[in-house]
């Protein structure tokens, strides 16, 4: 599968208001992937290079892009198209496609979603002296082969916003949908692996059962949902206890030989607890 038809799909689903019919379309796209690209596929719909249990990032920033496509577009106007767009994918596909048309590029190159993950890996990948200047001479060779919708869409997984209104559970309801599995479940899957794609695999293999925690693998938590009033809390309740609220950090230790911390947001912080590695450690 080209990277050109989560493209399509993504600039689709920013166009459709409906949620259920957003469901629809995702769940009718999933069942038509090989197995291969599944996994890709739900990570990129939702604008994610990476699964979010992952530590792997792009190393991209909104400058360093700009920077890079600076050799193959007219990116001063940016400033100029951001104010009448509004949107940092559309402007950055709007330069690409116009600069092709000048020269009369044809995009050839076969953008497949595995090379497009390759690609995302190998920026991950790319550090030390000299570092951003390579990952600038990727990016620049990447995007001179995308046309307008693949360069919207790529940008926004380089940085991680999507802003097409596909949120992670949206695309677990379609996962179910897809494969007849019930909601919970593929929640369930999906707080624990913290792996969108894998939660497809498994949904579709009927697999939901074998996913268990696993050390130094985040699982996202149970978080507070928000309410209109004191009084809606106390309906759905029944019963309640309140206290205060004290400022802190919400963290997950996993000690298994090695000790590792995790934000609630599944980002690995250690280093920045010494103390309380230390104290554990005896």
């Amino acid at each position: 599968m080209k990277f050109d038809e989560i493209a399509s799909l993504s600039e689709k689903l920013s166009e459709t208001d409906s949620r259920n019919e957003k469901i629809g379309l995702i769940s009718d796209f999933l069942k038509s992937l090989r197995p291969e690209d599944l996994t890709r596929a739900c990570r990129m719909i939702i604008g994610r290079a990476f699964p979010k249990s992952s530590q792997k990032k792009t190393k991209v920033s909104k400058k360093s892009l700009l920077n890079a496509l600076s050799k193959i577009a007219e990116t001063e106007k940016y400033d100029q198209y951001y104010d009448k767009y509004g949107d940092f994918g559309e402007v950055i596909g709007r330069l690409i496609s116009e600069e092709a048309k000048k020269q009369s590029t044809l995009r050839t190159e076969e953008n497949s979603l595995e090379s497009v993950q390759n690609f995302l890996n190998e920026l991950n990948e790319t550090e030390g002296k000299g570092s951003i200047k390579k990952r600038e001479k990727l990016i620049e060779a990447r995007f001179s082969q995308l046309n307008r919708l693949g360069s919207k869409y790529l940008s926004k997984i380089l940085l991680g916003s999507s802003r097409h209104g596909v949120s992670d559970g949206l695309v677990a309801r379609a996962i179910a949908k897809a494969w007849n599995a019930p909601v919970e479940e593929v929640r369930t899957a999906y707080m624990i692996t913290g792996d969108i794609g894998k939660v497809a695999e498994l949904t579709k293999n009927k697999e939901l059962g074998k996913v268990e925690i696993k050390y130094h693998r985040p699982f996202l938590p149970m978080l507070a949902e928000m309410s209109d009033s004191a009084g809606d809390i106390k309906e759905e309740l029944g019963y309640c206890l309140c206290e205060e609220k004290l400022d802190g950090v919400r963290i997950q230790i996993h000690k298994d030989g090695e000790i590792k911390f995790y934000t609630r947001n599944l980002n690995r912080v250690t280093s920045n607890f010494p103390e309380l590695v230390k104290g554990l450690k005896k």
